[in-house]
């Protein structure tokens, strides 16, 4: 399976976690869950190709691809997303969550609550 497919299977299980919590991130009226998403979306895009030694455009494409088909980002925001991840506390602890995540999860298929999609965004954001 290649890294695509593993983060869309990824962020799959992370976004129906949330959703089943009650977190709808593709939702346009919760821009600032959305952007935390992203950060999540990209630090798990980077973790997944860590684990197979991919490089870091590889990264920017699919967490590219995370943020378009999933949270509905277009062009823009995506260019905004990526350059965003430094940018606060509330970002980069998002994208660590993705990174951490999307670890664990390759290596148990399991991601625990604490690092998960609906708990990055939840502790990050007011909602």
């Amino acid at each position: 399976m290649d890294w695509m497919s593993k983060a869309q299977i990824f962020a799959g299980i992370q976004l129906l976690d949330a959703k089943r919590k009650g977190l709808i991130l593709a939702d346009d009226n919760k821009p600032g869950c959305r952007q935390l998403a992203a950060m999540y979306m990209i630090g798990a895009a980077k973790g997944i190709i860590l684990n197979m030694q991919g490089n870091d455009q590889d990264a920017r494409d699919v967490a590219a691809f995370l943020m378009t088909h999933n949270l509905h980002f277009d062009r823009l925001d995506i260019e905004d997303a990526l350059n965003a991840v430094t940018r606060d506390e509330s970002t980069l602890n998002s994208y660590r969550c993705g990174l951490e995540g999307a670890e664990t999860w390759l290596a148990r298929r399991f991601v625990p609550d604490s690092i998960s999609l609906y708990e990055a965004v939840s502790s990050n954001a007011f909602i």
